[in-house]
């Protein structure tokens, strides 16, 4: 099974892609091969956040997604789902 922070870490790599292609197409608007690819990550993107939700729960979590704002603000933070057995981040 793929850890939490894997796919956490595959997600953010497709994410800047989309981005990245969002920029060009920006500038070249009728690229029909960066919009292919573009589709291609975006149907990527769809499949690693269910992937995830499947496995943890929610991807993002917002202020509506809680019952409670306690509850939101007691739940670890992403970046301590990545310290290692130091105490450093893991990138």
């Amino acid at each position: 099974m793929v850890t939490k922070y894997e796919l956490d870490k595959k997600i953010t790599a497709v994410r800047f892609a989309l981005y990245d292609l969002g920029l060009y197409l920006d500038s070249h608007p009728c690229c029909e091969q960066a919009m292919q690819l573009r589709n291609m990550y975006q149907m990527q993107l769809k499949n690693l956040i269910d992937e995830y939700e499947q496995c943890y729960g929610t991807y993002v979590l917002t202020q509506n997604d809680v019952s409670c704002w306690k509850e939101w603000v007691a739940g670890p933070w992403p970046w301590e789902y990545m310290k290692g057995d130091d105490g450093c981040v893991a990138v």
